[in-house]
């Protein structure tokens, strides 16, 4: 089992693409997810489960579009993943740092650094 994290885009923005966090965790829980948590109306669950986290991400997908309608981007991250990546992010140079944390994602998954380009086995 581990531990996942869906990033959801653009859900709850300006009164758009509403989508109840309880029902996101709802339908989280069944695809046979555990441990489903959301945050505030961010569009972002943490939960427990198994299989390819690209595979999650488009059943999540699925499932939000034939219950809702809506076509909304999900990247999913397993726990070491999202850890990988904000360690990467906080080696930044200092004249990037920010009182923020910016840390983007790219469709296919691969990690976008906004000055540079790492490698994906830097981040997978």
């Amino acid at each position: 089992m581990n531990t996942f994290v869906a990033l959801l885009r653009s859900i709850n923005v300006g009164g758009r693409n509403r989508l109840p966090m309880a029902h996101l965790a709802g339908l989280v829980s069944e695809l046979g997810f555990g441990d489903v948590e959301t945050y505030l109306q961010s569009g972002n669950v943490v939960f427990r489960g198994s299989g390819p986290a690209a595979e999650i991400g488009r059943a999540i997908e699925a499932r939000i579009t034939a219950d809702l309608g809506l076509d909304v981007s999900v990247i999913v991250r397993t726990k070491s993943q999202l850890a990988r990546t904000i360690e990467a992010n906080l080696r930044a140079p200092e004249v990037f740092v920010h009182p923020f944390r910016l840390i983007p994602y790219t469709r296919s998954g691969v990690f976008v650094h906004p000055w540079r380009r790492l490698r994906s086995a830097d981040v997978t």
